[in-house]
């Protein structure tokens, strides 16, 4: 019944930010309008909407032990070469983690949003493969 269609995150300079999210993760643009972009991932039915805002805002919360979490993940198939890649390019990124069956590190982006990169664990009950076997809404 439902899916997610866009993920939003607010920038400051949106010209700078458009070429970033191009040039390190590969989003293709659909349209631009006044304050705002458009685009897609080429592998991924979910869009990502690049709003302007005047000051920088937090793209994470704290949970209730005290620990910071984002409101979204990027899945990447092979974590390690994207960890390095990211590296060799100069961005700020954590050391890769394990978290209970999933593989992820957590990067930066120019106005200090974190995105948290993800790698499925074939086994784990997140991987898509066992969420797809789960029952349906009728």
């Amino acid at each position: 019944m439902f899916k997610v269609g866009s993920v939003f995150i607010p920038v400051t300079n949106l010209e700078r930010s458009a070429k970033w999210y191009e040039t390190h993760f590969h989003v293709k643009p659909i349209e631009q309008w006044e304050g705002g972009a458009g685009y897609y991932f080429p592998d991924s039915a979910v869009q990502l909407g690049l709003i302007e805002v005047r000051s920088s805002q937090p793209s994470s919360f704290t949970d209730r032990q005290g620990g910071q979490n984002t409101y979204f993940n990027l899945i990447a198939n092979d974590i390690s070469s994207v960890h390095t890649q990211l590296t060799e390019n100069g961005l700020h990124v954590s050391e890769i983690r394990d978290f209970g069956g999933m593989n992820y590190f957590d990067c930066e982006d120019p106005d200090g949003n974190i995105l948290s990169i993800i790698e499925e664990v074939p086994g784990s009950p997140f991987h898509s493969d066992q969420v797809d076997k789960l029952p349906k809404a009728e």
